[in-house]
């Protein structure tokens, strides 16, 4: 490898490995003194210049895009919703109110759906129509959307004294349903969306 290549870098960035089984995203932090000679494996690496830490990637159904959070490393209430082509070329910011994290891509790989100031959003990948899901008292945190993208799994904390049950409502914020209580905050969708699993 140059040695231009070699050189120790203090970026925070995403690094893609692509395996033959597929491909798996691993969020990365990276600081002063490590040297991409380090890493293992093929990847790409996507930089963002400054203390910045990125989190919680999301590949788009259709595979062309990746959702993610991306906030100061310092101010851990900070990080926004951001969007690029899986290339790790055309980022967006879709938000700008902080404290955001856990996207979802909708199965139409349209709308995202995400956890902020207590509650549940959706926006549209191009950054339109932020809509607010969730009102009322307790902590809600956003889970996965259903296969055929109409309804939403989510988790409900009512209080600090409490813990967390498994809740429903349709992709609009209507219809809000408990499922399950005392539950993990990790779920995942039967294929035919008429079951959900909770670790």
């Amino acid at each position: 490898m140059p040695e231009k290549n070699l050189r120790n870098i203090m970026a925070i960035g995403l690094m893609f490995f692509l395996l033959l089984t597929g491909t798996v995203i691993v969020c990365a932090t990276f600081r002063e003194g490590h040297t991409i000679a380090e890493l293992t494996g093929n990847f790409y690496l996507y930089e963002l210049t400054g203390d910045y830490v990125c989190t919680y990637p999301s590949m788009s159904p259709d595979g062309s895009k990746i959702a993610y959070t991306a906030g100061l490393y310092l101010l851990p209430n900070s990080a926004d919703i951001w969007v690029m082509d899986s290339s790790g070329w055309n980022t967006k910011r879709l938000t700008s109110f902080g404290n955001v994290f856990r996207p979802f891509w909708s199965p139409t790989a349209d709308v995202i759906a995400f956890t902020a100031d207590g509650g549940i959003w959706t926006i549209e990948s191009d950054g339109s129509n932020l809509t607010r899901l969730t009102e009322g008292p307790g902590y809600y945190l956003c889970s996965r959307w259903s296969p055929d993208g109409r309804k939403i799994a989510y988790f409900l904390r009512p209080d600090n004294n409490s813990g967390f049950s498994l809740w429903m409502m349709d992709a609009d914020g209507n219809n809000k349903r408990r499922l399950l209580g005392n539950t993990s905050i990790h779920a995942a969708w039967a294929p035919d969306g008429d079951k959900i699993a909770v670790a």
